[in-house]
C-alpha cells in the first residue's frame, strides 16, 4: 500500500512487525522482529510507539485547546 501511495518515499524502507504482535500474525515470517539477527534490531523497544501514543492520549484533551508553539512544552515531561 504504501509502495502505490508514495514509491519514492518508502522504497528503501522496511516495515516489522513489533515482538508481540509477530506471534499473532499470520503473514510472512520474514516481517518480524523476531526472526531479524542484527543486535540494532534486538535492542530496539518494539512497542515504544504503542507507549508513547498511550500517554499522549491521557493529555489530549489539553492538548486540543493549546497554542501550537505551546504543545511542545507538556510533552517535555514525558
Amino acid at each position: 500500500m504504501c509502495l502505490i501511495r508514495d514509491p519514492n518515499l518508502f522504497r528503501k524502507t522496511t516495515f516489522l512487525v513489533d515482538r508481540f504482535h509477530s506471534v499473532y500474525h499470520k503473514c510472512n515470517p520474514d516481517y518480524s522482529m523476531r526472526n531479524i539477527p542484527m543486535r540494532e534490531i534486538q535492542v530496539v523497544n518494539s512497542q515504544g510507539c504503542k507507549q508513547l501514543y498511550s500517554r499522549l492520549r491521557r493529555i489530549s484533551p489539553q492538548l486540543v485547546y493549546m497554542k501550537v508553539e505551546n504543545i511542545f512544552i507538556p510533552l517535555d515531561t514525558f
